[in-house]
């Protein structure tokens, strides 16, 4: 049976992506994908916090990134999507990220960034206190 032109897409529910299309904002429509904005990633942590957690663990900024992503419950396609990069390659950053934070989970890691940071944070506010 020849197939006509207007029969495109050939199923209903499947269109063909335009040019120039974002994958991320197609996947994941309800993240605005500029800081600050209502709508985008939760953070656990401030910008400083999570520099000093990558300072502490040894992490580059793409381990960084993703582990900013999975505290969000990013899942790895999403994180994918979102960073520009290959699922495989996220996995690739997430077994180094569980190497260097100790952890053998994707919740184990949000853990260990929690109750790190709070450890730092009081220490930190320890020797604010005894330089007064």
């Amino acid at each position: 049976m020849p197939v006509h032109e207007d029969a495109w897409p050939p199923h209903p529910h499947r269109t063909r992506r335009q040019p120039g299309h974002d994958a991320a904002q197609h996947a994941f429509p309800a993240i605005r994908f500029t800081p600050g904005s209502s709508g985008s990633i939760p953070n656990l942590f401030n910008e400083t916090q999570w520099r000093v957690l990558a300072a502490h663990f040894g992490l580059s900024s793409r381990q960084r990134d993703v582990a900013r992503l999975i505290c969000a419950g990013c899942t790895y396609k999403a994180i994918a999507l979102l960073s520009g990069i290959s699922v495989n390659t996220v996995r690739m950053h997430i077994r180094d990220l569980f190497d260097k934070v100790h952890a053998h989970d994707r919740v184990s890691v949000v853990v260990r960034l929690v109750t790190t940071e709070r450890a730092l944070a009081r220490r930190d506010a320890a020797a604010h206190s005894a330089d007064r």
